[in-house]
């Protein structure tokens, strides 16, 4: 699965989708009234990845902007590679 993820280009549509399937997972979990405090924890994660590997795929495509520190940390990796 993770590298269909790297390879894949991916939408806002893709996106829109993996956020609504985080908040239902999260909402899932905060409604959940059983004594397992793990319960969802996985789904949950699962959705959390998603999100961010469509959110970084996009930034790559340059169709969402990076955040001020996302564009600080690349021209400090420029200025200074390792």
């Amino acid at each position: 699965m993770k590298s269909n993820l790297l390879n894949c280009l991916f939408s806002f549509e893709d996106l829109a989708e993996a956020r609504r399937e985080l908040d239902r997972w999260n909402k899932a979990y905060a409604d959940d009234r059983s004594n397992n405090p793990d319960k969802y924890q996985a789904q949950r994660r699962d959705a959390g990845i998603r999100v961010r590997k469509i959110e970084a795929d996009l930034k790559r495509q340059g169709l969402l902007a990076k955040t001020e520190s996302e564009l600080l940390t690349e021209t400090l990796d420029r200025l200074y590679p390792n």
